[in-house]
């Protein structure tokens, strides 16, 4: 198999290269607070170590309105670490969600993905963050010096499986139907923690502490 088709795909597939399916942005680190225009959280590579971008919990940097016009990210939003002293965290993605009219940019260390129209984010950043997919961009980017930066051109023609309508928004529904699951559990986990702090203070007959 070629990288252009690393693997047979089921009926209803067909590769599509990463460039093809999402427009993509360098970032800005800015200036200190207070030094620019536009005050606001800038993400970083410390804040892309789960899959969802940890925005809230980014550093506040200064940057023009053009920089930030540039650099304003959106729900669904990928970024990619794009340069870093460890080999395994480049091309690491992160997706962006729960901004909430949040304004937030993203670092020059990184680089933004955004789906072009008719392509999901979450189809697109799922098979990004794929053991598959990884395995598949360490072959495009190997060097004898070691991978230390995103080889953007390269990076942009990372095979990416993209699927005829009917047979994405039918994946589309199965993960919602899984989400709906995940935050069914965690409000269940959150219910037993109260039950057992609640069965606990009743052993020892102590008032329950109301702040």
């Amino acid at each position: 198999m070629s990288l252009t088709q690393p693997w047979e795909l089921p009926s209803g597939w067909s590769w599509s290269s990463l460039g093809e399916l999402a427009d993509h942005d360098s970032g800005e680190w800015g200036k200190d607070p207070g030094e620019a225009e536009v005050d606001v959280p800038v993400v970083r590579s410390t804040e892309t170590r789960t899959l969802v971008a940890d925005v809230h919990a980014a550093e506040v940097r200064s940057l023009t309105k053009t920089q930030f016009e540039k650099t304003a990210l959106a729900d669904e939003d990928i970024l990619v670490v794009k340069s870093s002293g460890s080999q395994h965290l480049v091309g690491r993605p992160s997706i962006v969600l729960g901004l909430n009219g949040t304004d937030a940019g993203f670092s020059n260390f990184m680089l933004r993905l955004r789906a072009k129209e008719g392509v999901h984010a979450r189809l697109l950043f799922g098979y990004l963050a794929s053991p598959a997919a990884r395995a598949l961009f360490l072959r495009l980017n190997r060097t004898t010096s070691g991978l230390r930066n995103l080889v953007l051109d390269r990076y942009l023609r990372v095979p990416v499986p993209k699927g005829e309508p009917e047979v994405e928004q039918e994946l589309l529904a199965n993960l919602d139907t899984v989400e709906d699951a995940v935050a069914a559990a965690r409000e269940t986990e959150r219910l037993l923690e109260e039950l057992r702090l609640s069965t606990l203070l009743a052993a020892f007959d102590a008032p329950r502490f109301e702040p």
